[in-house]
């Protein structure tokens, strides 16, 4: 009596084990990338108001004495960062 290859106990098992790495290796994967987006875009929005913070804090001083140069010099030294940057800023009125 000799077993076909598709029938035999050991080729069965080694397809159920493949399948079942897949699947497990699939969900863990995909847990992952969720997780790294989110902490990606949390990261993202700390960055976000540092950085404002800090252009509020160097630009404090130069807004109270009314100095338009101080200011001017410290928009233009933040602008000169890499990456997407515009600085607006209102007037209270």
């Amino acid at each position: 009596m000799k077993v076909s290859f598709p029938n035999k106990l050991s080729t069965r098992l080694t397809i159920l084990f493949a399948f079942i790495f897949v699947i497990t290796l699939s969900v863990y994967s995909f847990y992952t990338i969720t997780l790294i987006q989110e902490e990606l875009g949390t990261a993202c929005i700390q960055n976000a108001y540092n950085l404002s913070d800090v252009i509020k804090k160097s630009t404090r001083y130069g807004m109270l004495l009314n100095s338009r140069e101080h200011v001017e010099q410290i928009i233009n030294t933040i602008a000169t960062e890499e990456g997407d940057l515009r600085i607006r800023i209102f007037n209270k009125n």
